[in-house]
Protein backbone atom coordinates (compact mmCIF):
# COMPACT_ATOMS: atom_id res chain seq x y z
CA UNK A 1 0.00 0.00 0.00
CA UNK A 2 0.94 2.92 -0.83
CA UNK A 3 1.62 6.04 1.60
CA UNK A 4 -1.55 8.25 1.77
CA UNK A 5 -1.92 12.35 1.67
CA UNK A 6 1.40 12.36 0.40
CA UNK A 7 0.63 14.63 -2.72
CA UNK A 8 3.91 14.31 -4.21
CA UNK A 9 3.03 10.39 -4.67
CA UNK A 10 0.24 11.70 -7.04
CA UNK A 11 1.25 11.62 -10.71
CA UNK A 12 2.76 7.72 -9.46
CA UNK A 13 -0.57 7.00 -8.36
CA UNK A 14 -2.54 7.90 -11.34
CA UNK A 15 0.14 5.94 -13.68
CA UNK A 16 -0.92 3.02 -11.60
CA UNK A 17 -4.60 3.20 -11.65
CA UNK A 18 -4.00 4.13 -15.83
CA UNK A 19 -2.04 0.91 -15.81
CA UNK A 20 -4.63 -0.99 -13.93
CA UNK A 21 -7.94 0.17 -15.20
CA UNK A 22 -7.71 1.79 -18.64
CA UNK A 23 -6.66 0.35 -22.20
CA UNK A 24 -7.36 1.42 -25.54
CA UNK A 25 -11.29 0.22 -25.03
CA UNK A 26 -11.87 1.53 -21.34
CA UNK A 27 -10.90 5.23 -21.08
CA UNK A 28 -10.80 6.50 -17.74
CA UNK A 29 -12.73 10.38 -16.93
CA UNK A 30 -11.06 12.56 -14.44
CA UNK A 31 -13.92 11.64 -12.13
CA UNK A 32 -13.28 8.42 -12.11
CA UNK A 33 -9.45 8.68 -11.68
CA UNK A 34 -10.16 10.75 -8.51
CA UNK A 35 -12.66 7.79 -7.71
CA UNK A 36 -10.26 5.40 -8.30
CA UNK A 37 -7.45 7.22 -5.82
CA UNK A 38 -9.70 7.41 -2.76
CA UNK A 39 -11.16 4.11 -3.39
CA UNK A 40 -7.10 2.52 -3.65
CA UNK A 41 -4.83 4.87 -2.18
CA UNK A 42 -7.43 7.02 0.42
CA UNK A 43 -6.04 9.74 -1.77
CA UNK A 44 -7.66 12.98 -1.94
CA UNK A 45 -7.31 15.28 -4.88
CA UNK A 46 -9.54 17.38 -6.84
CA UNK A 47 -9.79 17.35 -11.25
CA UNK A 48 -6.83 20.01 -12.33
CA UNK A 49 -4.88 17.94 -10.31
CA UNK A 50 -5.22 14.73 -12.22
CA UNK A 51 -4.80 16.65 -15.41
CA UNK A 52 -1.52 18.30 -14.08
CA UNK A 53 -0.23 15.20 -13.24
CA UNK A 54 -1.22 13.32 -16.49
CA UNK A 55 0.48 16.11 -18.43
CA UNK A 56 3.38 15.68 -16.28
CA UNK A 57 3.55 11.79 -17.14
CA UNK A 58 2.89 12.70 -20.52
CA UNK A 59 6.01 15.20 -20.13
CA UNK A 60 8.10 12.62 -18.39
CA UNK A 61 7.30 10.23 -21.87
CA UNK A 62 4.30 8.00 -20.63
CA UNK A 63 2.14 7.80 -23.83
CA UNK A 64 -1.40 9.00 -22.45
CA UNK A 65 -4.05 9.68 -24.83
CA UNK A 66 -6.54 12.64 -23.77
CA UNK A 67 -9.13 11.88 -26.06
CA UNK A 68 -12.45 10.51 -24.64
CA UNK A 69 -11.39 10.18 -21.43
CA UNK A 70 -8.07 8.98 -19.99
CA UNK A 71 -5.83 6.03 -21.29
CA UNK A 72 -2.28 4.29 -21.06
CA UNK A 73 -1.41 3.75 -24.72
CA UNK A 74 1.76 1.76 -25.19
CA UNK A 75 2.87 -1.39 -22.38
CA UNK A 76 5.75 -3.05 -22.44
CA UNK A 77 4.25 -6.41 -23.44
CA UNK A 78 1.07 -6.15 -26.11
CA UNK A 79 -1.84 -8.67 -24.57
CA UNK A 80 -0.86 -11.23 -26.99
CA UNK A 81 3.08 -11.55 -26.45
CA UNK A 82 1.45 -12.19 -22.30
CA UNK A 83 -0.58 -14.73 -23.49
CA UNK A 84 2.47 -15.85 -25.57
CA UNK A 85 5.10 -16.04 -22.89
CA UNK A 86 2.18 -17.44 -20.55
CA UNK A 87 1.99 -20.42 -22.55
CA UNK A 88 5.24 -20.83 -23.15
CA UNK A 89 6.04 -21.28 -19.36
CA UNK A 90 2.33 -23.41 -19.00
CA UNK A 91 4.01 -25.62 -21.37
CA UNK A 92 7.54 -25.59 -20.43
CA UNK A 93 9.08 -28.56 -18.52
CA UNK A 94 12.21 -27.12 -17.36
CA UNK A 95 10.66 -25.91 -14.01
CA UNK A 96 8.46 -26.57 -11.72
CA UNK A 97 4.55 -26.36 -11.36
CA UNK A 98 5.14 -23.70 -8.11
CA UNK A 99 7.80 -21.89 -10.11
CA UNK A 100 5.47 -21.89 -13.50
CA UNK A 101 2.73 -20.69 -11.60
CA UNK A 102 4.49 -17.66 -9.69
CA UNK A 103 5.88 -16.40 -13.60
CA UNK A 104 2.26 -16.71 -14.45
CA UNK A 105 1.18 -14.32 -11.84
CA UNK A 106 4.11 -11.92 -12.47
CA UNK A 107 3.15 -12.11 -16.31
CA UNK A 108 -0.32 -11.33 -15.82
CA UNK A 109 0.58 -8.36 -13.80
CA UNK A 110 2.44 -6.67 -16.98
CA UNK A 111 -1.11 -6.01 -17.85
CA UNK A 112 -3.99 -4.99 -16.85
CA UNK A 113 -7.47 -6.24 -15.19
CA UNK A 114 -9.08 -6.63 -18.21
CA UNK A 115 -6.40 -9.19 -19.66
CA UNK A 116 -6.09 -10.44 -16.23
CA UNK A 117 -9.58 -11.51 -16.40
CA UNK A 118 -9.07 -12.90 -20.15
CA UNK A 119 -6.81 -15.58 -18.75
CA UNK A 120 -8.12 -16.27 -15.42
CA UNK A 121 -8.68 -19.74 -17.03
CA UNK A 122 -5.20 -20.88 -17.13
CA UNK A 123 -4.79 -20.95 -12.95
CA UNK A 124 -7.60 -23.61 -12.93
CA UNK A 125 -5.80 -25.37 -15.27
CA UNK A 126 -5.35 -29.42 -14.52
CA UNK A 127 -1.53 -29.57 -13.70
CA UNK A 128 0.80 -30.15 -16.73
CA UNK A 129 4.47 -32.01 -16.85
CA UNK A 130 7.02 -29.90 -14.86
CA UNK A 131 10.24 -30.99 -13.75
CA UNK A 132 10.82 -31.50 -10.15
CA UNK A 133 14.17 -29.61 -9.92
CA UNK A 134 13.88 -26.54 -8.30
CA UNK A 135 17.52 -25.31 -8.63
CA UNK A 136 16.75 -25.56 -12.56
CA UNK A 137 16.37 -21.63 -13.30
CA UNK A 138 19.05 -20.62 -11.25
CA UNK A 139 21.61 -23.24 -12.50
CA UNK A 140 20.68 -21.81 -16.13
CA UNK A 141 21.06 -18.10 -14.60
CA UNK A 142 24.60 -19.12 -13.80
CA UNK A 143 25.39 -20.45 -16.95
CA UNK A 144 24.10 -17.85 -18.67
CA UNK A 145 26.27 -15.26 -16.75
CA UNK A 146 29.62 -18.00 -17.22
CA UNK A 147 28.58 -17.48 -20.92
CA UNK A 148 28.77 -13.75 -20.98
CA UNK A 149 31.74 -13.43 -18.96
CA UNK A 150 33.50 -15.68 -21.67
CA UNK A 151 34.50 -18.45 -18.87
CA UNK A 152 35.06 -22.35 -18.93
CA UNK A 153 31.99 -24.09 -17.88
CA UNK A 154 32.65 -27.74 -16.24
CA UNK A 155 30.22 -30.06 -15.35
CA UNK A 156 30.36 -32.78 -12.61
CA UNK A 157 28.54 -35.89 -12.78
CA UNK A 158 28.10 -37.12 -9.30
CA UNK A 159 28.90 -40.93 -9.17
CA UNK A 160 25.46 -42.38 -8.00
CA UNK A 161 23.77 -40.48 -11.09
CA UNK A 162 25.84 -42.42 -13.52
CA UNK A 163 25.15 -45.76 -11.65
CA UNK A 164 21.19 -44.78 -11.98
CA UNK A 165 21.73 -44.62 -15.67
CA UNK A 166 23.38 -47.68 -15.54
CA UNK A 167 21.26 -49.60 -13.75
CA UNK A 168 18.09 -47.68 -16.20
CA UNK A 169 20.13 -49.14 -19.11
CA UNK A 170 20.40 -52.54 -18.28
Amino acid sequence: MYATGNKKMLNMLILEILKEYSDQDHHLTQQEIIKLLQLNYGMECDRRSVKANILSLKELGYEISMDDGYYLMERDFEDAELRMLIDAVLFSNSMTTKQAKTIIEKLKKQSNRYFTAKVSHVSNLPELHHGDNTQLLYVLDTINDAISERKKIIFRVAADVNNKKTKNRN
